[in-house]
Parts: C-alpha cells; structure tokens; sequence
C-alpha cells in the first residue's frame, strides 16, 4: 500500500529509524550486561579456587575434606558451587554431594591446556539441571603437577538477571516506540503546519493577486526558501502577465491606427464618383497602411518564435565585414535619397561564431533606425574593427537623439523616443526589441550612447572566433 501523506511517512520513518536504534541498544546493552556477570562469575569461582590452593598448601599438599563438606553443607544457598579434585592421571579424587552421579571431567583439549600449567574455564549443561559455569586449574606441589582443582558455579546467578532485564526491555521498547510514534506524529504535523498554510494561501492566488506575496512567519529556514522561490515565481508570473497584457495593447493599438485608416480612406473612397487620380491615391495611401501592418505581424511572429523557443540559430564562422558590406550596399540607395552620407569604416578581418542571416538582421535595422531618425545633410557611420579577443560593430548617426531618461526602456517591445515622428517613419517599436534577442543569443554585448540632438552611438561587441 503506497503511503500518500508526507506527515505518516515522516512518522513511520522516524518510528523505524527509533526501533532499529533500540534494538541495537537493547542487544548491546544485553550483551554487555551478560558477558560483565559472566566476568564477575569466572572471578568469584577463581577466588574459591584460590582459597581451595591455600588451603591445601596449609595441609601439605593433602585435600581437606572438611573443605568439600562446608561446599556441600550449603548446597542449598541462592549460589550453589561444585567442587571437583582430580589427579593428573584423569582420576577424580574428591567430589561434592551435588554433583551427583555427573562429573566436570575436563575435554581432551582442556586437558593439554592445563598440562601446560593454564587455566581453562568452560560450560557444562546437566540433564534437568541449571548450567554450570567452572574453572579448571592445575595445581602444582614441589614442582610437579600434583591436582586440578575444578570448581563450578551455576549460572543461574547470570541467566536470573538477565531474564529479567531482556523481559524489562521487550516491555520498555514498545512501550517507547509507541510514545515515540505520537510524538513524531505530533511534531511532523506541526513541522509541515507551514506547508499547510502556504498550500492555503496559494489557493487565494488569482492573475488579478499576483502582486502579493506570500509570508509566514516562523516557518524555519528550509520553508521560507520553499516560500522565497515561490514568491520569486509568482514575481515572474506577474511579470510575464504584465508583458503579455501590455503587449497585447500595444499590439492591438498599433494594428488599430492602419486599420482605421484603411476602412477610413475605403469609406470616403465609396461614397462618391472621383477621378482616376483620387482613387490611385486613396490606393496608395491604403498600400503604406497594409505594408506598415505587414511589417509589424511579421515582426510580431519573429518575437512569438522567440517566446515560444522556436527559433534557432545556425551558429557558424562568420566575417561580420561581409555581413556589413551587403547592409551598406542594400541601403546606400536610401541613403542617397534622403541625402545622408552613409560611410563605412572596416577591418581586414572580424570573424565570428553567428548565424550570418540574423546578424545582418542586427546590422540592417540600426543602420534603417539611423538613417530614420538622422535629418538630411548628416551622416551614419558604420565600424566594423577587431580589439584583441573581441570584434566591435558600432553604428553612429548625426540624428535627433534619445533622452537620457527613455535610454533604459528603448529595447522594450512597442517602446518609441517620438510616437508621433515613428509612426509617420514607418518605426514599430519592436526593431530594437529582437535586435537585443539577437545579441543576447550571440553571447554579445549591446550599448547605446546618445544625447538629444547630438545622435547616437550604438556598440555591440562579439567574442572574436
């Protein structure tokens, strides 16, 4: 079954996460508890058997039976002990009453361990008894192995308490695992209580409430950079509605204007007879009106393949000089008749990495803009010119220039200097607007540089191929 809620992942994780730590815990501390009885067990059997040397060094190397009655006398205590004496031959000399008809005889392996004078400690499992624990040690007497003292202690004292201690933590663990898991459904809850709220506050967000963004306090870091990314989404949003309305309009306004004219020129042409010359001009005034909207939809569709990522560009060397050479000589002509010297200043060589097609695109409409705006008797000039890992194209005219304060926006869609003067002209508003697209594509960089009634200065420079 998938889990669809954050918040009971969050829990069962964090609950599973906490049971595989206390159950590590638990088995360690187990162990560790276990193995430091055993310890203190193998110590307290090793104290007895130190007292059983003693005492048969005080009786000159002869077992004191009295030693192995006191044993048996309290066989009945909460800590049983097993006595075993045994002769290097195997042979078992001595033994306690509660050993009964079984013996700590010691393995073969035990065996060759204490002929070399080591202690061995084992374990030994009686039928229906509690195991035992014990301590085989070779006891020497005037340099000769003359005994090994074995002697045993029931591990009940070790097995009681940790019975007790593993049936204290299958009682404490679960106990604490479910504590734990409302506890972490509490705090989940409470840790996404944020995302709660800004999922809330999100379902208010129409187009007409993109302007206000989203704050909740104490959300803690994490969330509020969820929050900072999405207010930063919603900038853009109400940025790109904003464009796409305002562009809308002024899409809408500049299409208007011809189309007003052309139904007007059409209406006056209608309503009454007139002469061959009438009507030609009516005609030719309808043809500036129809180009003039041919130009602005065909710059509308180049700018929609831009926004919708259709237009690619054929990147391959290029000699800007070139590209410059056909502009000059497609537009010398109009030069010309508007009487504007058009001078070209260029290089031996400016190769670059571009679409040759688009960037005469670039070159074509800041000369055309140039030669629009500059009075007859100036001059436009165009300087093609390699600098060190750059190549720089700069067209300058003698024209009306552009005030400091609309600089910024001169590349925004629809934007003109002079709305009145551009539309007698034939500008758009839009020429600069994918002039600036194509630069940006190239990885160049586009200035302008202007004073009102001083012309203009327009830089673009490309990294050099």
């Amino acid at each position: 079954m998938k889990i669809k809620t954050v918040r009971t992942r969050l829990t069962l994780w964090y609950s599973g996460i906490l049971f595989l730590i206390l159950a590590i815990f638990s088995a360690t501390l187990l162990a560790y508890f276990h193995q430091n009885l055993k310890r203190g067990l193998d110590q307290a059997i090793l104290t007895r058997t130190a007292a059983m040397e003693h005492s048969i060094e005080e009786s000159g190397g002869h077992i004191d039976l009295s030693e192995i009655q006191e044993m048996d006398y309290f066989e009945s205590s909460s800590l049983p002990k097993f006595i075993q004496i045994m002769n290097p031959d195997r042979q078992i000399l001595v033994k306690s009453l509660n050993l009964g008809d079984f013996s700590l005889t010691p393995t073969p392996e035990q065996w060759k361990k204490l002929l070399r004078q080591q202690t061995v400690f084992g374990t030994r499992q009686f039928p229906g008894k509690q195991g035992i624990r014990y301590a085989c040690v070779p006891f020497r007497w005037r340099g000769s192995l003359k005994y090994i003292l074995i002697v045993g202690m029931s591990l009940e004292s070790i097995q009681r308490p940790v019975s007790r201690l593993r049936m204290a933590l299958l009682l404490f663990v679960p106990i604490l695992l479910i504590l734990a898991g409302f506890g972490g459904w509490f705090l989940a809850g409470k840790s996404l209580r944020p995302l709660k709220d800004l999922t809330q506050r999100a379902q208010t967000i129409t187009v007409h409430r993109l302007n206000q963004p989203l704050a909740i306090s104490g959300a803690g870091q994490e969330i509020q950079e969820l929050i900072d990314v999405f207010n930063e989404m919603i900038r853009r949003l109400d940025t790109s509605f904003r464009q796409i309305k305002q562009f809308t309009a002024d899409a809408s306004h500049e299409l208007r204007t011809p189309l007003t004219v052309i139904k007007g020129e059409s209406e006056v042409a209608l309503r009454a007879d007139r002469k061959p010359e009438a009507y030609k001009e009516t005609l030719r005034r309808i043809l500036e009106e129809a180009d003039y909207m041919a130009r602005i939809v065909e710059s509308l569709l180049f700018l929609s393949r831009i926004d919708a990522g259709q237009l690619h560009l054929k990147m391959e060397p290029v000699n800007l000089l070139d590209v410059a050479e056909r502009v000059v000589a497609e537009l010398s002509f109009l030069a010309r008749q508007k009487n504007i010297r058009l001078i070209a200043r260029f290089d031996q060589s400016a190769v670059i990495i571009g679409d040759a097609e688009r960037l005469e695109q670039v070159i074509k409409n800041l000369v055309d803009n140039s030669l629009k705006y500059t009075e007859p008797g100036g001059e436009v000039v165009i300087d093609v010119s390699r600098t060190g890992d750059h190549v720089i194209l700069s067209v300058s005219d003698t024209g009306m220039g552009i005030p400091t304060s609309d600089l910024p926006h001169v590349f925004d869609r629809f934007y003109r200097v002079d709305k009145s003067r551009s539309r007698k002209i034939g500008g758009s508003g839009l020429g600069l607007s994918i002039v600036k697209w194509i630069v940006d594509a190239h990885k160049a960089q586009i200035d302008i540089q202007s004073e009102e009634g001083s012309g203009t200065t327009v830089r673009v420079v490309f990294p050099a191929s």
